[in-house]
């Protein structure tokens, strides 16, 4: 489990700048944008290259392209996975490129042809720049799964800088100067998508390059299409699912589409700050956990597997679960300081996203702890379970949205989306527990141990700001809390878990002191 931390540590560093840098670029958002028809309008655009990302670059295809590789590097050697690679990548462009031309010409089309609402009218402009990312992150991300299994984490990690790096220096170049023209704003915005995809995918070909792994252009596809066959026969079921599951994610957007104005930006920005812990922490454990449990798979080692899996999850039960209490608690400071300001603090937005916020900080252990179950799956080339299982909880999840909006409005939404989480989750360790015979006593044992520290702490600094920190500024109010509550946790947590949290401590002091 060293050796998964240590790596996952690594990864965690990068991932932490990206996702900082990237919380940042939403804080000018909030300020530039604001929560009106131009954010609703570029979360729509925006959430179509996303989706791509998501279902190719980073979900099932990924998953299923690091036990593929893996397997062959442990078992045939490099040059034989280098050829796989090869294929893959020349056909998923092939493919990509198709499909992102069809929607640029169709948005095009549609936009001159038709007469929609001003959202949709603003999207169907930009996307048409913004759709050639989706063929340059998805070939990014097969690069990462293929760079993961060779043993590579950090350097692909800090990709993701990128495209923050460049959100963030277009919004200072053109924030003020289009602050009156935020459709030209939008224009700029778009540009810099597409320019930071083209450099993140050449930065990945460099790696490739540099672990002589760099795929070859001239390769017959008909001549390899085992390859494909493959591949296609381990992703569809996983692909499927993402499929559904986007088409999920969009009709949640749709429906808060019809919740009111501002229930799509209240998603949008509550969104961001739950996953913001879940990019550092669950991803960068998920990443080095998926290549170690695919190893372990590959030599038939299945407790280790299962070992591994269940000290991934305790760990990231003692670092979620804190954070949920932390947000529940002080949900609008964190909102005010982070975002109240600019445009964002026109209109009832910052209510709104509180509210929103309520509910989906709700599910941060099961969203986390998901990426760890689905590996075990993975690992193993079991696509299919996790299809079906997320197939029925996608489909409860659309239910759910339909019963909880009219009650609880875009609250709704995020909640359904908790609910369903939680129940992937525990149907597919009832799954792993029949098929591998292990108990789960010490994670819960876990989990209501760091719950209890976390409320403590979290009643503890609420009753510490309300009577000494009122009248003081926003921003110093965050910081005070912030240091408060990780006090309070240290104390209780030496108090109850000992054990626990002192394995944590001390790994991290000797990783950094090498």
């Amino acid at each position: 489990m060293s050796e998964l931390l240590k790596k996952s540590f690594g990864i965690a560093i990068a991932t932490s700048l990206s996702r900082i840098l990237g919380f940042i670029r939403v804080i000018l958002v909030a300020n530039f944008i604001g929560g009106g028809v131009y954010m609703a309008a570029w979360v729509l655009a925006f959430k179509i290259p996303n989706m791509f990302r998501r279902l190719l670059g980073e979900g099932a295809l990924g998953a299923a392209i690091v036990p593929y590789i893996t397997h062959s590097i442990e078992i045939d050697g490099k040059e034989t996975a280098q050829k796989q690679m090869s294929v893959i990548m020349l056909a998923l462009g092939m493919v990509l490129a198709a499909i992102c031309a069809i929607i640029a010409l169709t948005s095009i089309s549609i936009n001159l042809l038709s007469d929609s609402s001003e959202e949709i009218n603003i999207a169907l402009k930009i996307l048409p720049i913004l759709i050639p990312y989706a063929f340059f992150i998805c070939l990014v991300g097969v690069s990462g799964s293929i760079l993961n299994s060779l043993g590579v984490f950090f350097l692909p990690a800090l990709g993701g800088l990128i495209l923050n790096c460049a959100f963030i220096i277009c919004y200072f170049i053109f924030g003020p100067l289009f602050k009156d023209s935020p459709m030209k704003l939008l224009y700029a915005l778009s540009v810099c998508v597409f320019i930071s995809g083209l450099l993140h995918l050449v930065l990945s070909l460099y790696l490739l390059k540099r672990e002589g792994f760099l795929p070859h252009i001239f390769i017959s596809i008909k001549k390899n299409s085992k390859i494909l066959k493959d591949i296609i026969f381990l992703s569809l079921p996983g692909l499927i699912g993402a499929g559904a599951l986007q088409i999920s994610l969009v009709s949640d957007t749709a429906i808060a589409y019809f919740i009111g104005g501002e229930a799509i930006p209240a998603l949008e920005y509550s969104e961001r700050l739950v996953y913001l812990p879940i990019g550092v922490l669950a991803v960068s454990i998920g990443s080095v956990s998926l290549v170690n449990m695919s190893k372990s798979a590959a030599n038939e080692n299945y407790e280790e597997l299962i070992y591994t899996m269940l000290t991934g999850i305790k760990h990231l039960c003692v670092l979620c679960i804190p954070i949920v209490f932390f947000i529940c608690f002080f949900r609008y400071e964190i909102i005010n300081a982070l975002f109240g300001r600019g445009k964002f603090i026109e209109g009832n937005i910052v209510n709104e996203t509180a509210y929103t916020l309520l509910f989906y900080s709700l599910g941060i252990p099961a969203f986390a702890t998901m990426k760890i179950v689905v590996t075990a799956f993975y690992s193993r080339k079991d696509m299919k379970t996790p299809f079906k299982v997320s197939m029925f909880c996608i489909i409860l999840n659309l239910i759910l949205n339909l019963i909880l909006m009219y009650p609880l409005r875009q609250g709704g939404v995020a909640l359904a989306t908790v609910i369903t989480s939680f129940l992937n989750c525990f149907i597919l360790f009832y799954i792993l527990k029949k098929q591998f015979k292990f108990s789960l006593n010490s994670v819960f044992l876990t989990c209501m141990k760091i719950s209890i520290v976390s409320f403590l702490a979290s009643i503890m600094t609420s009753w510490i700001m309300q009577t000494y920190c009122l009248g003081l500024s926003k921003y110093l109010i965050l910081v005070i809390i912030s240091i408060l509550f990780l006090i309070a946790m240290l104390v209780f947590g030496l108090c109850i878990m000992k054990n626990e949290l002192l394995s944590n401590i001390n790994f991290f002091k000797k990783y950094t002191a090498h």
